[in-house]
Order: C-alpha cells, then structure tokens, then sequence
C-alpha cells in the first residue's frame, strides 16, 4: 500500500484536463492533440534572418508534455548542444510539476532565454505526424517557421518559462496557469496526496520568488482550480515580471489558406501606456484579398479599458489614423465601431477599420525599414495624445509573395506609382 502511495503522490501534475484546454486550444485541432498526447520534445531549428527577434535566426524548439523523463533529456540534450547559445521557445500544455521546475532551473544555471512559440518544420508540411516526429527526432537543425501567434504555454509550461533569465511571450502567445493536483485512489491516498500537494506548494512559491517573479504569480495560481485555466493578459504578464517589454511586435506571419479561406497575413504589437507604463495595448494589422487587383488592409487596435463605464461594442469611435514608408502613405476611415477583441485579450475591445489598396503598392513599402503608424484620437472622445509606433518591415516581402499566390494577383509590371498618380478612389 505504501508503495502505491508514494508512487501517486510522485505524479504532481500541472497538465491541462482536456475540457480546459478546449477553452483555449493553442493551434489547429490536429497540433494540438499530437502536443498534449507526446512527451517533451527538443530540437534544433532555423529560420530567416531575425526569424525569432532581432538578430536571432536559430533556436531550441521545445514541445509536448513535460512528462517524467523530460528534465533528463532536456539535460542530455544540453550536452549535445554544449558550446552554442541559443533560446529555447515552448509550445506545450503543461505535465509533471516536477520537471517543469528542474527544466527552469537548468535555464536559470546556464543564463538562459525562453519563449512560447510554435515551431513549424518545412519538413513537416503536408506530411504525416509519424513522418514529421521521426524527423524532429532526427538529431539535424531543421528549416523552419517561427510562429508566436497561437502559442500556448499552459501549467506547468510556465514553471519552466518563468526559470529563464529573459523570457519573451510574444504578442499573440498565451500563457495559461491553474492549479496542480495529485490524483489519488482512496482515503489513504487522500491524506498522502494533500501533504504532497502542500510540500509542493511551499517549493512553488520559493520558487517563484527566487526567479525574481512577482509574489503575485502564485496567489493568481491559487485562485484557478485545477480543472480550469485562467489566461494571463499582457498586463498580468508584466505585473508578474514574466515579460515586462514596453514594446514587442511579431513578424509579418502568414495565415495559411484552408479550404474556405484564402491565405491572408498578420502582424501584431503590444505596446505600454499610462504614467507608469504599466498598461498595455494590442493591435493588429491584417491584409487579406480584396476586389480584383486590390488588397484589404484592415487595423484593428486595442482601446483601454476605463476606470470608469468600460467601452461598450457597437459604439463608435472616432480616430485620424494613417500607415506610412516612405512615400507609400495610406489613410484609414475615421468612424469606428467598438467589437470585441479577436487575437488580444478575452473581455477586452478593439476598434477596427479597414481600406483597400494595391499589392504593388504595399511591395513598395518592403523597400523601406519600417512601416510608421500614427494615431490621433478625438480629443471629446477618448482624450489621449497622438500615438506613433515604427513596424519592422522585415518578412513583409516574403508574406506579400505568399498573399499573391493565394489571392491570384498578377505579378508586378512596370514601376512604383507615385502618389499624385495613384487613383483617388484608394484613398492614399
């Protein structure tokens, strides 16, 4: 008897149930299932120039389940890396308590940065999940895509993350956290189970503070039951010291075409407000086919949320906002409805507006460092002063070619049109 208890209380889990991983499924049904049934898996990945930040064009792919080996092969595989430093980014929905703890730990020791994100493997596309995890267990620097954008980092994931001398939880990634439990049989297993979740607890919260965390993290943690999942804001993840960069944005990232809906892309950036830049905002560009020979170029942007009566959706907001590189200048309509927020955070607003204009012209833009948006609110309305952020452009070029493929535009003739030719009706 004692042997079965002791070996219960060893499996101090973190994971996610499966009902409260449907409440925010990270990534496609099919990634997601093959992520929550595998164990923790590590490989070594590459992308374009600054596919994973300024910079950074390699790193440690790292997704599964934080099983009961994953701290051993994630030292051993350490081994096998010796020598090079790179970040490693998660993509997983949690595990076993315990290893999530050793693999931050082992982040911590060698100075380590940590992400979420997906990695997706050229490799991989179109092929077969035997296919695909035979090649990630290869041992080879695979080709790959970076993807922040729908990744998640659940439970236990995030003991792991918070290990990390820098962490970085892009615009769009999620981090979930909740409860642990150890399961248990009958009475005698009962008693065993809640001293080991006691323990843990203690170990958890010294943790925490030893990691430079926020205290704060681990009443939040309390709070959730086991059963369910609480998703940080941006906010929360910089109250916590999980991620306190005033400012972040993703790459120009393709949303693949799927029988229904053409290919279309995306670009998202956090950045911080307020006297003590402790308040962050989500916006969202996104270009997707428009009428023949046109692109739709839609902005969507977070709109705080008031002391007071909260936005409300189906209002109106009134905003001058325009786009500019170079020359290439665009300007969006000024009247708004309020909706609720699509890839920021639940609970939250957005205002969005959208205009058309022609490929040729937003391959214009590519030729230039970085895209500037400037916003000027109605003073009656929200009375804040005029907001200007600089987009990075890079991987706009290589998205463009894959949003005229999918759209089936007409590959570009002649040269860039200036703006005193370009046609009033796209409102340039």
């Amino acid at each position: 008897m004692l042997g079965r208890v002791l070996a219960i209380a060893g499996l101090l889990t973190g994971a996610l149930p499966a009902d409260a991983i449907a409440q925010r499924a990270p990534a496609t049904p099919r990634e997601h299932v093959e992520i929550e049934r595998s164990p923790l898996l590590f490989y070594l990945a590459k992308g374009e120039p600054n596919a994973c930040g300024p910079g950074c064009s390699e790193w440690i792919a790292a997704e599964g389940q934080f099983d009961s080996g994953a701290a051993e092969r994630f030292r051993h595989f350490l081994r096998q890396t010796s020598g090079r430093t790179l970040p490693i980014y998660f993509y997983s929905p949690g595990g076993l308590t315990d290893n999530g703890l050793a693999v931050g730990r082992m982040l911590r020791e060698r100075g380590m940065t940590a992400g979420v994100a997906r990695t997706i493997p050229e490799g991989c596309i179109g092929k077969s999940e035997t296919v695909c995890r035979t090649l990630k267990r290869s041992g080879a620097t695979l080709q790959a895509r970076w993807r922040g954008i729908n990744a998640g980092c659940n439970s236990s994931c995030v003991y792991a993350l918070i290990g990390a001398r820098v962490r970085h939880v892009p615009p769009g990634a999620r981090v979930g956290i909740h409860t642990s439990k150890v399961p248990y049989i009958g009475e005698w297993e009962r008693l065993f189970a809640n001293a080991q979740l006691a323990s843990f607890n203690l170990e958890l919260r010294n943790y925490i503070h030893e990691m430079g965390i926020n205290d704060d993290l681990y009443g939040a943690i309390q709070k959730v039951p086991f059963e369910k999942v609480h998703i940080l804001s941006r906010n929360e993840i910089a109250h916590f010291r999980i991620d306190t960069s005033s400012f972040q944005e993703t790459p120009w990232t393709v949303v693949e075409a799927s029988p229904t809906q053409r290919a279309s892309v995306i670009k998202l950036f956090t950045h911080a407000e307020g006297v003590r830049q402790d308040e962050f905002r989500t916006s969202l560009v996104r270009l997707s086919c428009g009428e023949p020979s046109l692109i739709n170029v839609r902005y969507e942007r977070e709109l705080a949320l008031d002391k007071g009566a909260p936005p409300k959706p189906g209002a109106t907001t009134w905003a001058a906002i325009s786009l500019a590189a170079g020359p290439v200048g665009l300007s969006f309509p000024k009247a708004s409805p309020i909706s609720k927020a699509e890839l920021v955070d639940a609970g939250h607003v957005t205002d969005g507006r959208t205009v058309s204009t022609s490929l040729e012209i937003l391959e214009a833009a590519t030729s230039h460092p970085t895209i500037d948006i400037l916003e000027t609110d109605s003073a009656a309305e929200l009375g804040h002063p005029p907001r200007a952020f600089k987009l990075s452009t890079l991987g706009l070029s290589t998205a463009l070619d894959a949003l005229r493929k999918s759209c089936g535009a007409n590959p570009p003739v002649g040269r860039y049109v200036p703006r005193e030719h370009r046609k009033p009706a796209l409102r340039f």
